[in-house]
C-alpha cells in the first residue's frame, strides 16, 4: 500500500513537470512566433538605419568633394588673374586706381550720384580712348534712338547735318542736307542748306545771343541748347523724324518721336519739353543765305506732322533724255527690295541708261548691299573682308542678277562706307562709270557687341576692299572716272538736268554711250541687210546660170 502510494505521487509528480513542460514550450513558442513576426520590422528598421548611414556618408563625401573642387577652382581663378596681371599689368593698376576713384567719391561727394550714368561714361571714355571715329559705345537710351529698321516714321521729314562754323571754333550749326519728297518740310517750302535757328521752344545756343538775347520780344522760356549730340538731339526731336549726321559725315542717329524708340531721349526733358517734342504742332525759324545781303534771311513757319515712310529709294525717267534716274539715300532694311521694284520700274520703261546716285550715302547694312550689288554685278568676287582671326571673300553667283544696262555713279565726299563699295565694284568689274567727287575713304567695318546691361559695344574689327584686285578705299576713298565738284549743296539734292552738274555730266555720257550703242546696232543690221542682199543676188545669179 505504502509503495502505490509512493509511486502515484511520482506520477502525479511527472505530470506535473509534464505540463509544466508543455506550458514552458507554447510560451516559448509564443514567444518564437512573436520574435518571428518582429523579423520584417526590424529588418527594416535596419535597412533604414543603413541608408541613413550611408546618406550621411554620401554628404559628408559630396561635401568634401564640393570643398575640394572650390579650392580647386579658386586657385586656378586666382592663377589666371595672375597670369592676366603680368600679361595686362597696367589695366588692372587702371582697374585699382577707379575703385580707388570711386571710394573717395562715395566717401565725400555732397551731392546725389547718378551711377549708371557715372558708370556708362566711364566705359565711354575708356572706348573714346581708341580715337577711332567709328567705334563707339552707345548707353541703352542712346540706343533706343538709333535704328536703321525703321520703316514707319511721324515726323516732317529731313536730313540734318551738325557743321562747326569756320569764323567761330567750337561753336556749330544746324543745316538741313536732305528733305524727303512729299514730307512736311518740303510741302511748306523747305530746301537742303536752310539752318535751323528755332525748333517749338528749343534755341540753337550758336544763335542764341545774336537772335534772341537782347529782343525785347524773347520768349523767356526759350531754352538754348548746347551744341553736342546729346542736346542736339533734344533740339531737333520736335522735328519728330530726322536723320543727325556729324561733321565728319558720319550717320550718327535716326530719330522718330512717336515710336517707342524715341523714349529714352524723352526721359532727359521736363514734362513741358516733353509736350513740345510731342506735340504734332512744329513751329520753326530757319535762315536762308540772301546772295544780295550775304547773310542769312530769317523765315518763320509752322508745320505740322505726318506719318512718312522711311524709304531710301527713290527714282524717276528723265524723259527727253531717256535715262533713268535712281537714288539710293542708304543701305537699310527693305533697301534691296526698293531698289529692285524702283530698277524694275526703270528698265520696263525702256530707259538707255541708268543714273546711279548715291551722293550723300553713308552706308549701312552689309547684308543689304550685297542684295543690290548683286543685282548689277552677275559674278566675280565683290569684296574681302579681313579681320583680327578671320578672312572672307564675297562673290556674285548671278543668282539676283537683273541687268546689264549701262549705268553712271554719282558720288561725293560724303559718299562712305557701302556706298564707296559699290562705287569701286562698279569700277573694278568695268561695270559702269563714276561721277563726282572722291568719296569718304570708310573701308573699315564694325562689329556689334552687346553688353549685359544693355549698353552696345560698335568696334572697328574689319578692314574690306573691293575685289578684284583688292582694292583699298580706307582712308583714300574711290577716285571717280570724272571729277566733277560739287560746289552747292543744293546739287546733292535737286537732280535736274542742266542744273545738277555731276548728274548731267553722267546723263551725257549714258546718251553717248546710247547712242554709240544705237550706232553699232544700226550699223550691224546694215552689214545684215546688206548681207542678205548679196545672198539674195547670189541666189539669183545661180539660179540664171542654171
Amino acid at each position: 500500500m505504502f509503495k502505490f502510494k509512493k509511486k502515484k505521487e511520482q506520477a502525479n509528480q511527472i505530470e506535473s513537470v509534464a505540463m509544466h513542460a508543455q506550458e514552458a514550450l507554447k510560451e516559448n513558442k509564443n514567444q518564437l512566433k512573436d520574435e518571428c513576426a518582429s523579423l520584417p520590422e526590424l529588418n527594416k528598421n535596419t535597412n533604414t538605419i543603413a541608408e541613413s548611414f550611408k546618406t550621411r556618408m554620401s554628404k559628408k563625401i559630396k561635401l568634401k568633394t564640393v570643398i575640394i573642387l572650390v579650392l580647386i577652382t579658386v586657385f586656378l581663378v586666382e592663377i589666371s588673374h595672375l597670369f592676366y596681371y603680368f600679361k595686362d599689368r597696367d589695366f588692372y593698376k587702371f582697374v585699382d586706381e577707379l575703385r580707388t576713384i570711386k571710394h573717395i567719391i562715395d566717401k565725400n561727394y555732397i551731392y546725389k550720384i547718378d551711377r549708371e550714368y557715372m558708370y556708362t561714361n566711364a566705359c565711354k571714355s575708356f572706348v573714346n580712348s581708341l580715337e577711332d571715329k567709328h567705334s563707339s559705345l552707345l548707353s541703352k537710351k542712346e540706343l533706343s534712338s538709333f535704328n536703321l529698321g525703321i520703316t514707319e516714321m511721324f515726323g516732317t521729314g529731313c536730313k540734318i547735318r551738325m557743321l562747326e562754323f569756320a569764323d567761330r571754333p567750337g561753336e556749330y550749326f544746324f543745316q538741313i542736307a536732305d528733305i524727303q519728297k512729299d514730307s512736311p518740310l518740303e510741302k511748306a517750302g523747305f530746301l537742303p542748306g536752310d539752318e535751323i535757328l528755332r525748333v517749338n521752344n528749343f534755341v540753337s545756343s550758336a544763335y542764341y545771343n545774336e537772335v534772341y538775347y537782347n529782343n525785347e520780344n524773347t520768349d523767356y522760356d526759350i531754352v538754348p541748347v548746347k551744341t553736342d549730340v546729346e542736346h542736339s538731339l533734344c533740339f531737333l526731336a520736335g522735328l519728330g523724324d530726322f536723320t543727325l549726321i556729324d561733321e565728319n559725315a558720319e550717320s550718327t542717329i535716326l530719330c522718330n518721336s512717336n515710336l517707342e524708340n524715341m523714349y529714352g531721349l524723352l526721359d532727359m526733358l521736363s514734362q513741358k519739353q516733353k509736350r513740345d517734342v510731342l506735340d504734332r504742332s512744329v513751329y520753326i525759324e530757319f535762315g536762308r543765305f540772301n546772295p544780295e545781303t550775304e547773310r542769312n534771311d530769317i523765315y518763320c513757319v509752322t508745320v505740322q506732322k505726318d506719318k512718312l515712310k522711311a524709304k531710301s529709294v527713290s527714282y524717276k525717267v528723265l524723259k527727253e533724255q531717256n535715262i533713268g534716274y535712281l537714288k539710293l539715300s542708304s543701305f537699310k532694311i527693305n533697301s534691296s527690295q526698293e531698289f529692285a521694284e524702283a530698277l524694275n520700274t526703270l528698265l520696263k520703261a525702256g530707259v538707255d541708261g541708268i543714273v546711279l546716285d548715291l551722293r550723300g550715302n553713308h552706308g549701312g547694312s552689309v547684308d543689304e548691299y550685297n542684295k543690290i550689288i548683286t543685282q548689277l554685278i552677275k559674278e566675280g568676287p565683290l569684296y574681302y573682308f579681313e579681320g583680327y582671326d578671320f578672312k572672307e571673300c564675297v562673290s556674285a553667283t548671278g543668282k539676283n542678277f537683273k541687268t546689264d544696262i549701262n549705268i553712271a555713279v554719282l558720288v561725293n565726299k560724303e559718299s562712305a562706307s557701302a556706298s564707296e563699295m559699290l562705287a569701286a565694284n562698279m569700277k573694278t568689274h568695268n561695270r559702269g562709270l563714276v561721277v563726282g567727287e572722291r568719296t569718304y575713304g570708310k573701308g573699315v567695318g564694325q562689329g556689334v557687341f552687346w553688353l549685359k546691361n544693355g549698353d552696345c559695344l560698335f568696334l572697328v574689327d574689319k578692314f574690306w576692299y573691293a575685289m578684284p584686285g583688292k582694292l583699298d578705299i580706307n582712308q583714300t576713298g574711290v577716285e571717280p572716272d570724272i571729277c566733277v565738284e560739287s560746289t552747292n549743296l543744293n546739287d546733292d539734292n535737286f537732280a535736274v538736268y542742266g542744273y545738277d552738274t555731276p548728274l548731267t555730266e553722267a546723263v551725257d555720257y549714258l546718251t553717248k554711250k546710247a547712242e554709240q550703242k544705237g550706232n553699232e546696232q544700226a550699223e550691224e543690221q546694215k552689214n545684215k541687210t546688206e548681207k542678205s542682199q548679196v545672198e539674195q543676188r547670189s541666189e539669183s545669179a545661180s539660179d540664171e546660170v542654171k
